[in-house]
């Protein structure tokens, strides 16, 4: 195997084949107790896209994939990928008007799916939808129904997915992507050395994220490796049901480390059972921590959007490593940091975050029926990330801030990152949300939506004094609200879209009104740090 697939593989459904020819014996997936060689997993591909076909879609139609990680989700991926047909990922755990979206904005004839999705689907009684598929009943039947259909040839450039964005600026949005898309999104991985020759994966990453779906599962059988889904993340069982799989590499998401990390250490397996660990993102304390228990090395720190899953990746190499970066940009995408007139900016001046591909198909192809934003995003020949950052003289890139939620206050920028930071380091507090509320003489003014801790919920006095002591005047909060819990989307990222609409409420403290300002003559001073 080597970094690129030759050039007769054109989408991922050429890889698997690709893979099949070379080594058809190799145990390839695992999904929970299902486990399929790659001869056998290619085989069962062509009957289920020969099924779909059969069914009455046609090259272009979307199909929804509603499903937890299952051997029919991996093979409806490749299935649509070896028929035409356009791969619609749906969170598993959608229901109601955000399922709606996805399927009524995609127009998705079809979903594949299991008994519960089914269900919330059914709820909705969508018109254009004319095949709910259930693993188990319909799905089984596949095989029979186009044993004769001719499948297609697919084009790199053609689509193959629509993956929607979180939607914490406003309704999910549905990236084109493309074949190649997909393709290059795998070596980039596997240059970046995250997936190396052989490797033994092991994540519970959900495949309906193209970190399970690309990053992992697709890089996994580029490099010639195998991978192996959980039936479901245990964090007490987790280290050890991957040293039992004889894994070489975990990759998952920080939440999964830190439950792990918390977890009882008499039930981990050998230190250094397991050689790699990949937990993004993951703060460099705690990356030791891993490291120092499990006796692996770890890396947690890339960059990478629905629109461009592979921007920039920081390397494992401890020597080449940079912690708390973003890393450098990959093999396939050129990055640079520009003004607001799209400018670029000197190495460690902050500015938005811009790309190109540097190969066909390093990143997305558009939005899914938004001419108009999709030239908004992509003028002036770069694609706009929408995300600040700076570059140091060694090219590695540094996060700064959303470009949404930036907060401009007294002719500085506040970065809302650093100040939620700020104020969890008090220790009342266990979730905060800033955003920028309009001002009466214009530019912002800040508010900042907590949730407090188990203990009591500081005083406004005592947190105001709190923050002054940590904080440039001009980034305290003049507004405060406390908030049982923070509205979130279905990955975890808080919908700070919703809480700029709702603005100043009713709950809502004014720190100003109450007098809690810091005087000129005390604006500058020593301060203590976080």
């Amino acid at each position: 195997m080597t970094d690129e697939a030759p050039p007769s593989v054109a989408s991922t459904s050429d890889l698997l084949s690709w893979r099949a020819s070379a080594t058809p014996d190799d145990v390839l997936v695992r999904c929970g107790p299902a486990v399929a060689r790659a001869g056998q997993l290619d085989q069962a591909v062509t009957r289920v896209a020969r099924g779909l076909l059969g069914l009455g879609l046609r090259p272009g139609d979307r199909v929804g994939v509603l499903l937890a990680n299952s051997m029919e989700f991996v093979e409806t991926i490749f299935a649509c990928s070896r028929a035409g047909l356009v791969q619609v990922p749906l969170n598993a755990y959608l229901k109601g008007d955000f399922l709606r979206h996805q399927l009524v904005d995609s127009g998705a004839r079809a979903v594949v799916t299991d008994d519960e999705g089914a269900q919330a689907v059914g709820a909705l009684h969508l018109a254009g939808l004319e095949r709910v598929i259930r693993v188990g009943v319909e799905y089984p039947e596949l095989a029979a129904a186009g044993s004769d259909v001719e499948l297609p040839d697919v084009s790199p450039q053609g689509l193959a997915a629509l993956q929607y964005t979180s939607g914490t600026t406003g309704l999910p949005k549905a990236c084109m992507l493309s074949h190649a898309y997909q393709l290059r999104v795998a070596q980039a991985y596997y240059q970046a050395g995250w997936v190396s020759q052989g490797e033994r994966v092991f994540t519970a990453l959900p495949l309906f994220h193209a970190g399970g779906q690309l990053a992992a599962l697709m890089t996994a059988i580029l490099a010639g490796g195998r991978i192996t889904f959980p039936a479901a993340f245990s964090a007490s069982r987790f280290m050890a049901q991957a040293a039992a799989d004889e894994a070489s590499l975990v990759f998952g998401v920080m939440a999964m480390a830190s439950a792990i990390l918390a977890s009882d250490p008499a039930q981990d397996p050998p230190k250094g059972s397991i050689g790699k660990a990949i937990w993004i993102p993951m703060p460099a304390p705690a990356q030791r921590d891993f490291s120092d228990r499990f006796g692996c090395e770890v890396t947690a720190e890339g960059y990478g959007q629905s629109e461009a899953t592979a921007i920039c990746l920081n390397p494992f190499d401890a020597a080449e490593r940079r912690p708390g970066t973003l890393g450098r940009p990959t093999s396939i995408v050129d990055m640079i940091v520009v003004d607001e007139n799209d400018v670029e900016v000197a190495d460690g001046e902050i500015g938005e975050m811009v790309i190109r591909p540097r190969v066909p198909g390093a990143i997305f192809s558009g939005y899914w029926g938004k001419p108009e934003e999709t030239l908004a995003a992509f003028r002036n020949l770069w694609y706009h990330t929408g995300d600040y950052g700076r570059r140091d003289p060694d090219g590695f890139f540094w996060f700064a801030d959303r470009k949404k939620d930036s907060i401009r206050r007294r002719g500085e920028n506040v970065s809302s990152v650093e100040l939620e930071q700020a104020i969890l380091a008090h220790p009342g507090i266990a979730e905060v949300a800033v955003h920028a509320v309009p001002a009466e003489l214009g530019e912002d003014d800040i508010k900042a939506c907590v949730v407090a801790g188990h203990a009591t919920t500081p005083e406004l006095d005592e947190l105001f004094d709190f923050l002054k002591q940590r904080l440039p005047y001009f980034a305290i909060p003049r507004y405060v609200e406390y908030r049982s819990a923070l509205p979130k989307n279905g990955v975890g990222r808080v919908l700070k879209h919703q809480l700029r609409a709702e603005g100043v409420t009713e709950n809502t403290h004014d720190l100003q009104a109450i007098g809690l300002t810091v005087a000129a003559d005390q604006r500058r001073g020593t301060t203590h740090g976080n």
